[in-house]
């Protein structure tokens, strides 16, 4: 009783000091001295606002209009709309705002919540108190989560890594029902963070981990494989609600023809080993500036560089145990083996895995995979450090100096070798990590000398390497993230938006915010923010035939383009006044009545609309020929009664039959109906949607209908209800045995 009593103060305790680490790591957000930039400030943000204000609306974002013609964005996997933390942002939502920095403490949160799982599995693995700190302070600020900290998708998904794993190794060591319950649950509950390619990392690790088990458990490999199997079903099944859709998306969007070489684009370059002894040897890009000389874009610096600390790397290296013998190699070879993956292009293992398993077409950044060799570097670590707390491993004094006397030399190489011609700030910043690494690599070798020699306790000891790993992990990052562009200004209501959103109440038409030159009136993603719609935005799953239209036309007749596209406004740069804004001239309204039309079979032919003599107008682009006779004159109006995210109602009044075309993106999931009769959708102009409309007086119907939508909820709610109840009859079961 009394040890459980000092394991739960333990735990207690540790928790409490992981709280305050993150609080100091990230203090400069928390007092609002910096905010999160890039993907956050661009794309998260108007995601999370644009989300939440729909839900707390009563409207489920299937669809989101105002962006690039209209894209799915339930669908889109990255929108994470059923993710639980972001769901819960809904009730915040006040005056139709959705504040920044609530936004913001929630990659925060996450990342204490990584330090949190990665110290309970490390316990788990029957490693000291102190060990288990160490490492969970490893994993929380490891510097590749705090570069992709603005790809907070990405993180909401790692940091479950350690939970998953411990849950996974507690399945199949006692064969426990409620720990497959607990695993497939937490499997499916993370498939709705929006980040597919963290995930599948994640189940990769967890399969070589199934493996190992296969072959040291052999005698219950039955039960291994059927309870693994359970644990795999339940969070597929969780996860249909969420993939269903976005797979179905994927065949429509610009990323369905990737090849290799833009998959494997930015491959873990070889030389970006060196990031594991000094992160910023190729500069930086810290806070949103950028000081970054490496090769490839600005990009790669947070895709491929991987920095645990010196200390934890150096434990690594010294973690082999007889005792735990078997592990350690299982660790070493997943982690050698994710290696090989992230080096994609640069060796053959990740061409193999491409063109052979369908699942790794989808993944595009082949880096993603060192995430697994800082789980297993991470237990490495403290797997080496438990060893030297328990006085079970020691180094010689002469392998202590050669530590000491190797980092003094490649801190003198590195130094030497770094590029004369680079600018001043960026030689500093390499320099100081540099000098960083050679003082850590001595500081090693005397702490570990004066602790085998007696000279200072376990405690002491403890408290030297694990401030020596935080500091070094701190000077590392923690200014990283603090960009210095407020959410709040950077998304302000200028007048100028004021006044297009009181033109699209009168009139549905678009802005084009992107001059011919590629500068921006208003930033990509203003549509999901303030709700005005728009020809662009940034989205990764954006339609592919709205984009083959644009990149058709665009170049070739600019003013076509936006007729076509329904731009009413469009930005322009001016040398002596910058960017400006233009009205175009007989732009397509959002709805048309054709009687006039034209098969076209190959999608080269689309540049005709590209010619002066087109007129969109009188003129619509069909795929195939009505099912209905269409002739010309004709004459009809209409009206657009009701608009909203998911639905329009128009009413129609045409004297012959006719084409009803509306200037919102072609997708399959929209359904129609004329009068309550189920109607087709084509493709009109090429991008956008056209009805066949029999002559006389019609309601026409447009809804988002996503299929299965409701039967993959109830199958998803009815898993995460039963496994949760299984799990607390089973605890309570056990407890009562």
């Amino acid at each position: 009783m009394l040890g459980d009593k000092k394991r739960t103060y333990q735990n207690l305790k540790a928790i409490a000091f992981l709280f305050i680490l993150n609080v100091l790591y990230f203090l400069p957000l928390i007092l609002k001295k910096g905010y999160i930039w890039e993907d956050f400030l661009f794309q998260n943000y108007p995601y999370r606002l644009f989300a939440s204000i729909s839900i707390r609306n009563g409207s489920f974002p299937f669809w989101n209009p105002y962006v690039a013609g209209g894209i799915p964005f339930f669908a889109d996997v990255q929108s994470a709309v059923l993710y639980p933390f972001n769901l819960f942002l809904a009730i915040f939502v006040k005056n139709s705002f959705l504040s920044y920095y609530l936004v913001e403490m929630l990659p925060l949160f996450h990342l204490f919540l990584a330090g949190v799982f990665m110290y309970l599995l490390l316990r788990e693995l029957k490693l000291e108190y102190q060990s288990s700190l160490i490492g969970a302070i490893v994993y929380m600020f490891n510097f590749r989560f705090i570069l992709n900290f603005t790809h907070i998708n990405r993180i909401m998904t790692f940091v479950w890594f350690p939970l998953i794993f411990l849950l996974f190794k507690k399945t199949i060591d006692e064969l426990d029902l409620k720990f497959a319950f607990g695993s497939g649950l937490v499997i499916g509950l993370i498939s709705f963070a929006g980040y597919p390619q963290a995930l599948i990392v994640e189940m990769l690790f967890l399969f070589y981990y199934f493996i190992y088990r296969l072959i040291v458990d052999n005698k219950h490999w039955k039960k291994i494989m059927l309870y693994s199997v359970f644990a795999a079903v339940i969070g597929i099944g969780i996860a249909l609600w969420q993939y269903i859709p976005t797979l179905h998306l994927l065949k429509s969007s610009i990323r369905a023809d990737y090849s290799y070489s833009q998959i494997a684009f930015d491959s873990y370059n070889p030389k970006r080993f060196l990031s594991f002894l000094v992160p910023n040897i190729f500069g930086s890009s810290s806070g949103g500036e950028a000081n970054y000389f490496g090769s490839g874009p600005l990009y790669f610096f947070w895709e491929q560089t991987t920095y645990l600390g010196v200390f934890p790397l150096l434990f690594a290296f010294f973690s082999f145990t007889k005792k735990r013998k078997k592990f350690w190699l299982f660790l070493l070879i997943a982690s050698l083996f994710s290696l090989s993956i992230a080096l994609g292009k640069y060796f053959f293992v990740h061409r193999i895995l491409y063109f052979s398993i369908p699942i790794f077409k989808l993944m595009r950044t082949p880096p993603i995979h060192m995430n697994s060799l800082v789980f297993a570097g991470t237990i490495m670590a403290s797997l080496g450090l438990n060893q030297f707390l328990l006085r079970k491993k020691s180094i010689k004094k002469n392998i202590l100096i050669g530590i000491a006397i190797g980092g003094i030399l490649l801190s003198l190489i590195l130094y030497q070798f770094t590029p004369s011609n680079i600018p001043g700030e960026t030689r500093g910043i390499v320099s100081n990590g540099i000098w960083r690494f050679l003082f850590l690599a001595v500081a090693f070798s005397i702490l570990l000398f004066l602790y085998q020699r007696m000279r200072i306790n376990k405690k002491q000891f403890s408290i030297l390497i694990g401030t020596g790993v935080f500091l070094d992990l701190f000077f590392t990052g923690a200014f990283y993230n603090a960009g210095k562009i407020s959410p709040q200004r950077f998304w302000g209501k200028s007048d100028l938006i004021n006044y297009i959103q009181t033109s699209q109440n009168i009139e549905l038409t678009r802005i084009a915010q992107r001059t011919p030159e590629g500068l921006l009136l208003l930033p990509r993603n203003v549509g999901s923010v303030h709700r005005i719609f728009t020809t662009s935005g940034y989205n990764p799953m954006q339609l592919k035939r709205y984009q083959t239209l644009k990149g058709n036309l665009r170049p070739l007749n600019l003013n076509s383009w936006y007729r076509i596209a329904n731009v009413k406004y469009a930005a322009y740069f001016d040398r002596n006044r910058g960017i400006r804004i233009r009205t175009i001239e007989n732009y397509l309204p959002r709805a048309k009545l054709f009687y006039n039309y034209k098969v076209i079979k190959d999608k080269e032919e689309i540049k005709l609309m590209a010619k002066e003599d087109f007129d969109p107008n009188k003129t619509l682009i069909l795929e195939k020929e009505p099912e209905i006779p269409i002739s010309s004159p004709g004459g009809g109006n209409l009206s657009i009664d009701f608009y909203t995210l998911n639905r329009i109602v128009i009413s129609v009044d045409t004297k012959k039959n006719a084409i009803l075309f509306l200037s919102e993106n072609y997708y399959d999931r929209w359904k129609a109906t004329i009068d309550r009769e189920a109607a087709e959708i084509v493709p009109g102009d090429f991008a956008f949607r056209a009805i066949m409309i029999p002559k006389g007086s019609h309601k026409v119907v447009l809804q988002y209908r996503e299929s299965f939508f409701y039967p993959l909820a109830a199958l998803s709610l009815l898993l995460i209800i039963t496994c949760s109840l299984l799990i607390i009859y089973l605890k309570k079961f056990r407890i009562e045995r």
